[in-house]
């Protein structure tokens, strides 16, 4: 529990900083869990937060119009989804196309939304609203 803890720091400063913040918060938490500290989790929630994590900076370089680091953001958010679902064991032909739909870019910012949306009562990210005032 102390590792989400630690975590939680990152996800709180992306949902009410800047676009700088929130873009820096993501890299730092994406560090956080890829190091041993983080190597306590359980594989499969440990490669979904990573996975989600990289899916929150996907969206956050699209709708900055980083396109460069939005397709790298993507490609390892691609990455850690197939991870999550191999660690689960998740192999029938039914589930490998559910981890593909949730591979295409639309559905990781749907995800991202949706999970922020979540912790935010309907707002979102504060860093979204910057970009919209722009």
């Amino acid at each position: 529990m102390q590792v989400l803890k630690e975590g939680d720091k990152f996800y709180d400063a992306y949902l009410n900083g800047d676009v700088d913040t929130a873009r820096r918060s993501l890299e730092q938490a994406i560090q956080f869990f890829q190091s041993p500290r983080a190597d306590i989790l359980e594989s499969g929630g440990h490669a979904g937060i990573v996975y989600f994590t990289y899916a929150r900076l996907y969206a956050l370089e699209k709708r900055t119009g980083n396109d460069a680091a939005a397709e790298a953001a993507l490609t390892k958010a691609r990455s850690w989804n197939e991870k999550r679902y191999q660690l689960a064991g998740e192999t029938n032909s039914m589930r490998l196309e559910e981890c593909r739909l949730f591979n295409t870019p639309e559905k990781i910012v749907e995800v991202a939304d949706r999970l922020d949306n979540a912790a935010t009562s309907g707002k979102g990210p504060k860093y979204i609203h910057n970009i919209q005032k722009r």
